[in-house]
């Protein structure tokens, strides 16, 4: 990178000019996205044990227009951990109490639009606890947010039945899904 420039701020987020040179020595400028502060996500990889469902959320996102199938997710608040944000965002969206399992190195959502980046979490959800029997979510006030849970043999077929519906997908969840379901399906040695 050469330069950065700000075109553009609002209250959240941030667009800007990146002066930058080519492989072959060509000065370029690519525009991006950021996230205005430091500020650092988690994204949720829940699973209820013992039955091994994924724990997604349907959530109504403006710029998508539409109810968006994803993992739940959030931004870590002021002086929190990515544990603390993880069990609060599981919560909150889900009704849920988990446990953090992992939480994974901090990945980029979209390279080649914005520097944002949000951990992994991985969790599991003791589905005998009485508490988990009836979640109830507490959703911010903005936040329109349905819990989805898919089976693993089930992940594909789950995948491919809300395409054929129009539904809307994270991309990471259409990868994880897939993968989900491959597992799930995979012939035991």
């Amino acid at each position: 990178m050469l330069s950065k420039r700000t075109l553009a701020a609002g209250r959240f987020i941030s667009l800007h000019a990146i002066d930058w040179m080519n492989a072959a020595g060509q000065q370029r400028v690519w525009e991006m996205a950021s996230r205005v502060g430091e500020v650092k996500a988690v994204m949720l990889i829940a699973r209820l044990c013992p039955s091994g469902r994924l724990v997604l959320i349907r959530q109504y996102r403006p710029p998508a227009g539409g109810m968006v199938i994803e993992f739940p997710a959030g931004l870590v608040g002021a002086g929190e951990s990515p544990e603390e944000t993880a069990v609060r965002e599981l919560r909150e969206e889900t009704g849920y109490h988990g446990r953090v399992i992992a939480v994974l190195p901090a990945a980029l959502n979209t390279p080649g639009l914005s520097d944002e980046a949000a951990h992994p979490v991985l969790m599991e959800i003791d589905e005998r606890e009485r508490r988990n029997h009836t979640p109830h979510s507490e959703p911010d006030e903005d936040e329109q947010i349905e819990v989805v849970l898919v089976e693993a043999a089930a992940a594909r077929r789950f995948l491919e039945e809300e395409a054929s519906a129009g539904a809307l997908f994270d991309t990471k969840v259409v990868a994880w899904l897939w993968g989900f379901g491959a597992g799930a399906n995979a012939k035991q040695p």
